[in-house]
């Protein structure tokens, strides 16, 4: 019998390289470096966009360019970082080594004004100012003490100038290493917009019912509103949590009226540069009913990309009937870069339950939050929140 299976495989090996069949050796996509990430799904954007009837795939191609680019500018922004803690040390370095000089500087010029005001320059004028060969000896000697001192002095501020010399030329190469660093991050920048762009212009085609799209987002709305964890906990009452540490710019207020929403802002944005990625905490304490977690489309974009109804990667939370009114709260996170908390967990009040982003239908940066009282949407803003 073994034999019949070892006589199979050769047969079947030979038919394979007899028809000219070649069995692909598997990708590891995690061992890929950034750039070869980039390159890789810039290849796969070109292949997309020879086929006319392919919007589809070149969506896709364009989200996987997206996200390959934004691992570069990440990288980027790294190794900026990394250099300018390392001009930060050489700097702290170059100011100690200053600082000792000065005070070597300054005993130096005390020496000098010494020697001048007291006039034992020679070994002449020490024996004309000694009243005997034996007062000759001692002046002498303690001569040459101040001058070995002298010489002392004089090496340690030679060699603090080299030190700081050598501290300035590194310096200089970690600035030109910086500034090529932040050519090609512009690059990267300059491209992820264009990209971003053009996504949109493919998104705007795939998605040309702007009805349908609301009617989504009605529909995950009405989810989010009569969802429930069916779960004995009870919300304690009092302050809010303020969702997102150190960020209270609102950029859309309860029903906003701008271009994008048209009065049917169910909640409030939280944004403000330097938001992207920060923490989402969760407002009280609670059991997680709903988690959309699978959005991948984590740059602003003016139409639905047709996750999570429209919130993109979003958290909902139950806090479950208040003893003071007996009214049930929730609040929703939503449009978050990613959700760190799965369904049906148990939080507590400030625990982190995920990252700011721009997932679903979201035009920048910031976190859509939603305040639900027995099923209704309430406005944010006339909650009380602890910061």
């Amino acid at each position: 019998m073994k034999s019949k299976i070892i006589k199979f495989i050769a047969a079947f090996l030979c038919a394979i390289v007899i028809s000219g069949v070649v069995v692909p050796e598997p990708i590891n996509v995690g061992a890929l470096t950034p750039q070869e990430k980039y390159n890789a799904a810039q290849k796969a954007l070109n292949d997309a966009k020879k086929k006319k009837d392919a919007q589809n795939q070149i969506k896709k191609a364009l989200d996987d360019k997206i996200n390959a680019t934004q691992e570069l500018i990440d990288d980027c922004n790294a190794k900026i970082s990394n250099l300018n803690s390392k001009i930060s040390a050489k700097q702290a370095q170059i100011d100690a080594k200053k600082a000792e000089m000065e005070a070597d500087n300054e005993q130096f010029r005390k020496r000098i004004r010494s020697i001048y005001m007291t006039g034992t320059q020679s070994n002449i004028q020490i024996l004309l100012g000694a009243e005997d060969f034996s007062d000759y000896l001692v002046l002498a000697e303690m001569t040459s003490n101040l001058a070995a001192k002298d010489n002392q002095l004089i090496e340690r501020i030679n060699d603090a100038i080299k030190i700081i010399e050598d501290e300035q030329a590194d310096i200089k190469k970690l600035l030109d290493e910086q500034k090529k660093e932040k050519k090609e991050l512009d690059g990267y920048q300059q491209d992820l917009k264009k990209d971003v762009a053009e996504v949109n212009s493919v998104i705007k085609g795939l998605n040309n019912d702007i009805a349908k799209a609301q009617k989504d987002m009605n529909e995950a709305a009405e989810k989010i509103n009569q969802g429930s964890s069916n779960s004995n906990i009870s919300f304690a009452g009092g302050n809010f949590l303020w969702p997102v540490a150190g960020h209270y710019y609102i950029s859309a207020g309860w029903q906003s009226n701008d271009s994008v929403h048209n009065g049917n802002h169910k909640g409030i944005d939280i944004a403000g540069g330097g938001i992207a990625g920060k923490p989402v905490r969760a407002a009280a304490d609670g059991k997680v009913y709903i988690v959309s977690n699978n959005c991948t489309h984590n740059y602003g974009k003016n139409y639905s990309c047709g996750c999570g109804g429209g919130y993109g990667n979003y958290v909902a939370i139950d806090h479950g009937p208040s003893a003071k009114d007996g009214k049930t709260y929730k609040t929703l996170y939503a449009h978050m870069k990613k959700a760190a908390v799965s369904n049906g967990a148990y939080v507590k009040r400030g625990q982190i339950i995920g990252y700011v982003g721009t997932t679903g239908w979201s035009t920048g940066n910031h976190l859509h939050f939603e305040v639900i009282v027995n099923g209704v949407k309430k406005n944010p803003a006339n909650f009380a929140y602890d910061r």
